[in-house]
């Protein structure tokens, strides 16, 4: 078993793993790959690194992911979920993104995810007129009100 050891970077805070650290100064800090190689001069080191690391020392198959999104912790099987119920959506409705167009839209898919919470926590697990988990509904309203979040604050 490995054991792999964490750092944090001087510059943005996040945190790598040891092997993939760079020293920036000599005072004991350190960078992530992606703010060392963003340093002036940082791109030109990287490439000088990589030319003069011994034999053994791995030049590539390397994948520099750490403070990326991972995919592979997300449960797809409830997107799956999402996804039939947006499809059920269309059907009923006729319009892909008419959702987004939904008069006050936060009260009523409010509403709509309380609803199906409600329901559910009332020992009914099928909403009945879609046969759909009442999880999967509400989860698609909690969509539909992140979604509306997010267009905030990209104003």
């Amino acid at each position: 078993m490995t054991t792999e050891t964490w750092c944090g970077c001087s510059k943005c805070g996040n945190d790598f793993l040891l092997r993939e650290m760079y020293s920036i100064g000599f005072d004991g800090e350190y960078a992530c790959f992606d703010c060392f190689k963003g340093m002036e001069g940082g791109e030109e080191a990287l490439k000088m690194l990589l030319e003069l690391a011994p034999k053994g020392v791995n030049k590539g198959g390397e994948k520099f992911d750490h403070g990326k999104l991972d995919f592979s912790i997300v449960p797809f099987e409830c997107l799956d979920e999402l996804a039939k119920i947006m499809t059920y959506g269309c059907i009923k409705y006729g319009k892909p993104s008419g959702w987004q167009l939904v008069e006050n839209m936060e009260d009523r898919y409010f509403s709509a995810l309380m609803r199906h919470l409600s329901a559910y926590k009332q020992g009914e697990a099928r909403d009945p007129e879609s046969n759909e988990l009442h999880l999967s509904h509400a989860l698609c309203n909690i969509v539909f009100l992140l979604w509306k979040e997010l267009q905030k604050e990209k104003q």
